[in-house]
């Protein structure tokens, strides 16, 4: 979840209508240091959940409150494209993923 709390802080406005990503990036051209940009690494077993996490994400509804919670139906859409069932557990983490990136967007709204 560390993974995706970090991806989610820097998806945050950096206060002008461009992310906090896009500010890094343009500090680190300059010579700054952004170890933010330095996100906690996958495991190897876990590439394939982060991968199908970063797909949904991507697709995500967005309201006038934000970002929509990624749908069962979504997931089950993705898992019958890429043949590929989801097991409960996967089900369960991709929720527990989206979960943390909502919270963490939300509090950046606070």
């Amino acid at each position: 979840m560390r993974r995706v709390e970090s991806e989610a802080k820097l998806m945050r406005d950096g206060g002008d209508g461009t992310s906090v990503y896009e500010h890094l990036v343009a500090a680190r051209r300059r010579g700054m240091v952004a170890p933010e940009l330095d996100l906690p690494p996958v495991p190897d077993e876990g590439r394939y959940i982060v991968a199908a996490f970063s797909a949904l994400s991507g697709q995500r509804q967005v309201g006038m409150s934000g970002p929509q919670r990624i749908t069962l139906e979504a997931m089950q859409a993705y898992a019958q494209i890429h043949q590929r069932p989801f097991t409960p557990w996967e089900l369960e983490t991709l929720c527990a993923m989206d979960a943390a990136l909502l919270r963490t967007l939300a509090e950046g709204r606070n």
